[in-house]
Order: structure tokens, then C-alpha cells, then sequence
């Protein structure tokens, strides 16, 4: 197709010989020709010369660009910081905030970890009273999945799980919580027998000011069978998840896109890894199956033994979501659902 700028008459004064402004749209670029638009990049010269053309859309993206971000950062809600009327007697110090860009600044280590669980921004203040001090870290993150992925990663040692509300673990010197799109982090700086009483209040502050609805499981992780597992559930969607959390099924993984809640249910003779995997296409679940052998050519099959020993077993749910169950011995998933019940 013939690109070049033809001479035009003036919208506004047709006739005139004036010339009008002649428009190629970006968005025409897409498929097999290109085509001209009466409003977009101006080319005001007569013939349009390629390298014009090419100058004037990168001129126009320039343009575009920071409006584009702009439902992004609408999106990202800030993080509503504590005060001093939260806590009389108490000095709570200014907040400190990180963005993407800047957490690199702040943490030394695990940055990929989070920016993998859509890491939008952390919010950091002491509280200091006489004699004790806590530091609060409130991360937001991309959505409620994420915030509960990075907070059941981190989570390690807990004297108390699950105790207060849905989603929290508490040791002798940090108390955390996945709350919403938030992750809590309450850490003692002085005496943790002092400091730990400190833990609920400052969390229930931060959480009466900025209010999010609590994540809901997929249904089966409510079962009693399968909530039993529930101090190990985590949720992974990314290779770094994955090289941080217990499971031994790595590398079924590879070049696969997936969001997936696992858990390892423990039996006095064998343990049981279950999990609910959702994939971002059907290509990726059908190359997960082949690694995990559950492909007999291009045909999956329900389940297998390995030579390894090792049991392996799926039940599709839809086009892109499968449960998955790895163990010594045989487990039928439907006997762990029904089990269940």
C-alpha cells in the first residue's frame, strides 16, 4: 500500500488548497497494511518520508504514556499510616514508605520474591513506649492471593496459627498476617516477653484503618480432611515462589504459567502433597502433565506409579485447572475429597 502524503484541501475551507493535517494511527500498524487516519501523529510536510512517520508515533507515545499508568496508580491504594492518638503514651514514629523502584533500598534480600507477588508498596513505623518497641511493616500487594502467597512463605516457627483471624502466625518475636491485599509484619525490637502483648493491638490498628475483605479459600482447603494441612498451605505462582517453599515438584514447573494453593497432608506412613493449580493456558497444564508423566502421548491419563515410587494423580475441574496429588502410596483425590465431607 502507497504510504506517501498526498496534498489535501482544508477541512475547515475546503477548496482552499490549504493543506490539512494527514494522521497515522499507531494502532494501525496491526495486521497486513496500514491505513490513514484524520486524526493522530501530524505530518506536515507534503510527502510523508518513513523516518517522519516512525519519529512522530514514538512523539505521540511519549504523550500517551502516563495516562496509561494512571488507573495503575489509582489502582495501588496507599497505606493508611498509624498516629499518635492510636497510641497514647506511645510514640509512634513518621512512616516511611517504598515503592518498587525504592524497596531496594530497604531490603537486602527477598525483593524478587515479592515484586513476583505483585508487590505495590510497604509501609514502615516504630512504636515506642518506655520500656518496649515494635516496628510495623505493612506491604501491599497485588491482590488477596498474593498477599496470602508471600505471607504463607514467610511464615515460620508459629507458636499460634489461625488463632485470631483466618490468616495469622504469631512467635516470640514477630506476629504476622495476611489480611486483604495486605501483608502484616509486627516485629519486636526490646524484650519479646514484654514486646508480644503490643503484637494484636498495633495489628488491629492498622487494620481498622485500612479495611480490606479477608481472602476465601478455594472451598476444598475447608475441608476438615484437607484443612488438617492447613500450617503448611501456601500459594505459589512463580518460579521464586517455588524455590522457596517445601514442595518437591519443582520441576514439573518449567516454562509453565500458573497460580497454584498446595498443601502437605501427613500420614503415619506417607505424605500427601495436594494441591489446586490453575493455568494460564491449556498449553500450560498440558506440559505440566508431561513432566509430571501423566501424558500418554498427546492423551492425558488420571494417574500413574513411577518407578521412583511415587504416586501421581489428577482431576481436571475446567480447560485450565486441575487438583494434583503426589504421594508414596496410592491416594485417590476423590478419596481425600470424600474423606472430607
Amino acid at each position: 500500500m502507497d504510504l506517501s502524503y498526498q496534498p489535501a484541501t482544508s477541512i475547515l475551507h475546503p477548496g482552499s488548497g490549504a493543506k490539512r493535517p494527514c494522521i497515522l494511527h499507531p494502532a494501525s500498524w496491526i495486521g497486513s497494511e496500514a491505513t490513514l487516519h484524520p486524526a493522530s501523529c501530524i505530518l506536515d510536510r507534503e510527502r510523508s518520508d518513513p523516518s517522519a512517520n516512525i519519529q512522530n508515533i514514538r512523539y505521540m507515545w511519549k504523550l500517551l504514556l502516563p495516562f496509561l499508568f494512571v488507573p495503575v496508580l489509582l489502582h495501588s491504594q496507599p497505606v493508611i499510616p498509624l498516629g499518635d492518638s492510636d497510641f497514647p503514651g506511645a510514640l509512634v514514629t513518621n512512616p516511611t514508605a517504598y515503592d518498587p523502584e525504592s524497596i531496594w533500598n530497604y531490603m537486602n534480600t527477598g525483593v524478587d520474591l515479592y515484586l513476583e507477588y505483585g508487590f505495590k508498596s510497604v509501609l514502615v513505623q516504630e512504636i515506642v513506649w518506655e520500656h518496649e518497641k515494635v516496628k510495623a511493616e505493612v506491604y501491599r500487594m497485588g491482590s488477596p492471593e498474593e498477599a496470602f502467597g508471600i505471607y504463607s512463605l514467610l511464615v515460620i516457627n508459629c507458636l499460634q496459627r489461625d488463632t485470631i483471624d483466618p490468616y495469622n502466625c504469631t512467635n516470640l518475636f514477630q506476629y504476622q498476617e495476611a489480611y486483604g491485599d495486605l501483608y502484616i509484619s509486627i516485629t519486636c525490637e526490646s524484650v519479646p516477653e514484654l514486646t508480644r502483648k503490643h503484637y494484636l493491638p498495633v495489628t488491629s490498628a492498622i487494620k481498622m484503618k485500612n479495611q480490606e475483605k479477608v481472602l476465601d479459600l478455594p472451598a476444598t482447603f475447608n475441608l476438615p480432611a484437607v484443612k488438617k494441612g492447613r500450617g503448611n498451605l501456601a500459594y505459589i505462582q512463580g518460579p521464586v515462589g517455588l524455590q522457596n517453599c517445601m514442595f518437591p515438584i519443582q520441576d514439573l514447573f518449567l516454562s509453565v504459567r500458573f497460580g497454584m494453593y498446595a498443601t502437605l497432608l501427613t500420614q503415619p506412613d506417607n505424605d500427601v502433597y495436594f494441591a489446586r493449580i490453575s493455568f494460564e493456558t491449556p498449553g500450560d497444564m498440558f506440559r505440566f502433565l508431561g513432566y509430571a508423566g501423566l501424558m500418554q502421548g498427546n492423551v492425558p491419563i488420571p494417574n500413574t506409579n513411577r518407578n521412583d515410587g511415587l504416586y501421581r494423580e489428577y482431576k481436571q475441574l475446567d480447560a485450565q485447572t486441575i487438583y494434583f496429588l503426589q504421594s508414596q502410596v496410592p491416594f485417590p483425590i476423590d478419596g481425600l475429597i470424600n474423606l472430607g465431607q
